[in-house]
């Protein structure tokens, strides 16, 4: 995401200035949309909508730049749906109680005919947490993802290392 949008890192994860605010991309920045395929009419595509609300300068101030995604099938690597998606189904996010695994997106999903496109909800109680959290230990020793703190930008640097 960074990559296709040039965002500093603290507009994704949390800023190492900011720390104490817990204030990263959050579910509430992400909306997903299945669309129908402008090509072909009878084939769906999904759509991502991302609020960029933390970029420097303008922190939670005016209307934030909001960049679109469209699933990539040529190149499964760069394509951010596939990742927020991930995270998604990890987080057990989608307020639908259908969709509880990938296909069922699919399935479940139809843009009716007189619409270009059906969104995609994620849940409420859900809305204000961090999409890219902090790993923890937990007392056994094993590696977890955090419920509620979200990844630093000081973490990712010490990963690098």
């Amino acid at each position: 995401m960074m990559v296709s949008t040039s965002a500093r890192p603290g507009t994704l994860v949390l800023s190492s200035y900011y720390k104490e605010e817990n204030d990263a991309l959050k579910w509430k920045d992400v909306d997903l949309y299945m669309v129908k395929h402008p090509d072909y009419p009878d084939a769906q595509l999904l759509l991502m909508r991302v609020r960029h609300r933390l970029n420097k300068g303008k922190r939670n101030q005016g209307a934030p730049p909001t960049f679109t995604y469209t699933e990539r099938n040529d190149n499964l690597g760069p394509c951010v749906i596939q990742d927020i998606l991930m995270y998604a189904f990890l987080d057990d996010a989608f307020a639908s109680p259908h969709i509880k695994f990938p296909r069922d997106i699919w399935r479940f999903t139809k843009v009716p005919d007189l619409r270009h496109s059906t969104p995609i909800h994620f849940k409420d109680s859900l809305k204000n947490i961090p999409v890219f959290r902090r790993a923890v230990r937990t007392k056994h020793g094993a590696w977890v993802t955090d419920c509620k703190v979200g990844f630093s930008y000081s973490q990712a640097q010490e990963y690098e290392k």
